[in-house]
């Protein structure tokens, strides 16, 4: 989950410090043996420190989650919604 989660942030502070406001992506780590509510939540966690400490500017808009399976986007969609009513999510619009 660390690895995920360092890996997540190392992109996010990339992509802000080029200036991309947004990009999709396909949910990296869960292939790894870890289920997709899981790589989501280190996805997230890694994704949010890197734009709590570099993206002072809010200049980062968006982050599109690609699925094409219909019983894994049902699970991150699940998650996506758990982990926006806890403290992860509390520093975000």
């Amino acid at each position: 989950g660390e690895v995920l989660q360092v890996a997540a942030e190392n992109v996010i502070r990339t992509f802000v410090s080029t200036r991309v406001e947004e990009f999709a992506t396909v949910l990296f780590g869960s292939g790894s043996g870890e289920g997709p509510a899981s790589a989501l939540r280190n996805l997230l966690i890694g994704f949010i420190r890197g734009l709590c400490d570099a993206d002072r500017d809010h200049h980062f808009r968006r982050l599109i989650i690609c699925e094409q399976n219909a019983e894994r986007y049902a699970e991150i969609k699940q998650e996506l919604y758990r982990l926006s009513s806890t403290p992860l999510c509390e520093a975000l619009e």
